[in-house]
């Protein structure tokens, strides 16, 4: 199996790489978050990254600013969506 992980491209993660094992939390809350980011448009708990099997999937988590992905579609709030290789999304300003 492949090596999964998150790469910041942008913001106060630029550069770094985050091994995703099963379950990646973003958000502003310290307590709550794999990956802390304090930004206004960024939710306590914004979103989620997760695996099962061989697929890896976003969700929204009911965040104020919104999650998107690189094709600018807004993800729908609490629907895991499938995230393909190399895929890119974005959330707050970052």
């Amino acid at each position: 199996m492949k090596a999964r992980y998150i790469l910041g491209l942008d913001g106060p993660y630029e550069g770094r790489i985050i091994p995703l094992k099963t379950s990646v939390v973003i958000g502003r809350n310290t307590h709550c978050s794999h990956i802390t980011i304090e930004e206004d448009c960024i939710s306590d708990i914004h979103c989620i990254i997760e695996t099962s099997g061989t697929k890896t999937y976003i969700t929204d988590l009911n965040s104020g600013g919104g999650t998107w992905l690189s094709d600018g579609r807004k993800l729908k709030k609490n629907i895991k969506t499938p995230l393909e290789e190399n895929a890119e999304f974005c959330v707050g300003s970052s």
